[in-house]
């Protein structure tokens, strides 16, 4: 059991989860032991065994009210979002008013409230992992095709055997509490199957994270960022060799993007132009997106997105495609499934601003976080990595057939048509800032068309009271559909007294 508590300590939830489940008959008469296990299968991606622990140390008689917290946060997971908000609502009571916690879970709340209606948006692609071939039990995560070759995926992974070995938080080796640090592989295509995937030069490597940021226009030049933390770093480029596959020397280079102070995700638009996400001072909250352009032969100060784009809470994994028109972005903000939902965005010329952010919807989001989305130069499919329920290990990266082709994708700019007239965009963008109408509106892309929802219908035998236990879940889930759409006007349900036909009940909602 102690060796379970220090993978606890160290954050192996995984590890920990396995001992405290093989020691089951002494943690379940121990509420210490059950929530450190429960907390392990949340951490693990076992959101059910998680709600089981928690459960048992309540009736148990637990003084630990986080108990309720984390069982919301695993309900969440499962996209029960009605037993979530009774748990997170229940554990707020014993959280100090005004503070950072506090917040967050009523942050949380709100989320299981607008959640439900996502599973009613219409799917935008089919996602699938990418396999063994790619994944691992450990962190895969940042997937960059290759400019100039678009059967080859980049991509960072702390798996077995990387440079780094096994480190602790500290950074020094150990292979208890240590996990492998990243280096960055690629793998490659062939017939629609994506083969092993492998490390690039080991002339990169070093006993730290080497995390990709992505490659210059022409695929000469590959960003990656070297970190200890994965929280501050250092930029670094490597250029290829002749045979666009070997690497040379690592080198720095000067551009407006700090990962030294926290700066990450970043996407080299062009020569000239780049975007990226940051918590600069001044911003909207937490991490926000900025842009910064090359002007002859200086760099301008980066440009935050605005509040179109930015939220009060953060925003990651910046893509614009390659018009500049379309912005994708991943986010926490309270409108998500869970987690980091990935966000588009769309840029009107006329307006001179962007459109409300839409999300992406299920089941190219989930109830976990979804990050670093990127359409492929075709603009048929998107990679992005997630630690959704069901992967092959902790983050795993997916591949995404969009539905309706990303035609943005088709057409060039070297600077985005949204940067050109920095003055009045900025203008546009700005809240609460010295001579800025913080009264302007974002607009909203036109409404989508009304829909449909067709139930199956009510059956019930004569003499038979109408609501059965199936006729019952029908009906909680027209409930729901209503509460969910609130601008529904009418309801025609469709009623089967057997052997005497079909009747209809019409109702105003």
């Amino acid at each position: 059991m102690k060796l379970a508590d220090i993978y606890f300590e160290a954050g192996k939830y995984q590890e920990s989860a396995k001992i405290y489940t093989e020691q089951d008959k002494k943690v379940r008469k121990d509420t210490r032991l059950l929530i450190r296990r429960g907390i392990s299968h949340y951490q693990a991606q076992n959101p059910a065994q998680c709600i089981r622990d928690m459960e048992a140390a309540r009736k148990l008689k637990t003084r630990d009210k986080s108990i309720f917290k984390y069982a919301g946060l695993a309900a969440m997971d499962l996209g029960d979002y009605m037993l979530a908000a009774d748990y997170l609502k229940y554990y707020l009571r014993f959280v100090k008013a005004g503070t950072p916690e506090f917040e967050d879970i009523v942050h949380q709340i709100r989320r299981c409230g607008k959640a439900p209606k996502l599973r009613f948006e219409p799917a935008k692609a089919f996602v699938q992992n990418m396999g063994s071939e790619v994944n691992t039990l450990h962190d895969d995560f940042s997937p960059v095709q290759s400019p100039t070759r678009h059967d080859r995926l980049y991509f960072s992974s702390g798996r077995e055997n990387s440079q780094g070995w096994l480190r602790d938080r500290q950074g020094l080796e150990n292979p208890v509490t240590g996990s492998y640090f990243a280096d960055i592989y690629y793998t490659e295509t062939e017939g629609g199957i994506w083969n092993k995937a492998k490390p690039v030069s080991t002339i990169i490597h070093s006993p730290v994270h080497e995390w990709i940021q992505g490659f210059s226009s022409d695929g000469s030049v590959m960003y990656y960022v070297k970190t200890s933390d994965m929280m501050s770093g250092q930029l670094l480029t490597d250029t290829f060799g002749a045979e666009k596959q070997y690497f040379n020397t690592p080198g720095k280079i000067n551009i407006p993007f700090s990962p030294e102070s926290g700066d990450r995700d970043l996407q080299v638009f062009s020569d000239s132009f780049i975007v990226f996400s940051s918590q600069r001072p001044q911003g909207f909250g937490g991490y926000d997106l900025y842009w910064s352009k090359k002007t002859g032969d200086y760099w301008e100060d980066p440009v935050n997105f605005g509040k179109s784009i930015n939220s009060s809470f953060d925003e990651f994994s910046p893509f614009l495609t390659k018009n500049g028109k379309i912005l994708y972005f991943s986010s926490d903000r309270t409108e998500g499934a869970g987690g980091m939902d990935i966000y588009k965005a769309q840029f009107s010329p006329e307006l001179r601003q962007w459109y409300e952010p839409q999300n992406m919807a299920l089941p190219l989001n989930s109830t976990k976080n979804d990050l670093g989305w990127k359409v492929s130069a075709d603009g048929t499919t998107g990679y992005f990595y997630s630690d959704r329920l069901g992967g092959l290990g902790k983050y795993d990266i997916y591949m995404a057939f969009l539905n309706e082709q990303e035609t943005n994708q088709l057409e060039y700019t070297e600077m985005p048509e949204f940067s050109i007239n920095e003055a009045q965009i900025s203008a546009v963008n700005t809240e609460s800032r010295p001579g800025i109408d913080t009264e302007t509106k974002v607009p909203y892309l036109p409404a989508t068309p009304v829909r449909e929802f067709i139930s199956t219908p009510f059956y019930f035998k004569p003499n038979e009271d109408i609501f059965t236990p199936q006729n019952i879940i029908l009906a909680r889930r027209i409930v729901e559909l209503m509460q969910i759409f609130p601008s529904l006007k009418w309801c025609f349900l469709p009623i089967h007294p057997k052997d005497r036909g079909e009747r209809w009940i019409c109702f105003p909602a």
